[in-house]
């Protein structure tokens, strides 16, 4: 049996509620399994979520939406992370999340773990 991480069942999650809503990136394919997640110099979610957590941010819902931008951009690719209606997008999902009290307790831990 595969051990899942938190992250891996928080982009689960995300996919989930990404399809719900219909939005535009629901409809492009995820990247294929072993694919380079990120460009080389390139901070990881977890890495973006630390840096401001180090700056002395501390509101959940910035922090988890760093994390859900940042793993949805390895996601869909920078092309689409760069758009309007993905940051519109951003703000839709951590609203839904923070709705559904499992997402949010998984959303919390990713958050606590970097």
């Amino acid at each position: 049996m595969t051990d899942i991480s938190r992250l891996d069942r928080l982009i689960a999650q995300l996919r989930v509620h990404l399809r719900k809503q219909g939005g535009a990136a629901a409809a492009r394919p995820p990247r294929e399994q072993g694919a380079p997640a990120r460009e080389a110099g390139r901070q990881s979610p977890l890495q973006a979520v630390q840096a401001l957590k180090a700056a002395g941010v501390g509101d959940e819902k910035v922090l988890v939406g760093r994390l859900v931008e940042g793993l949805l951009a390895e996601e869909f690719g920078d092309e689409l992370a760069n758009s309007a209606e993905f940051h519109q997008t951003i703000a839709v999902v951590v609203s839904v999340l923070a709705e559904d009290a499992e997402a949010w307790a998984l959303c919390k831990a990713c958050v606590e773990e970097a």
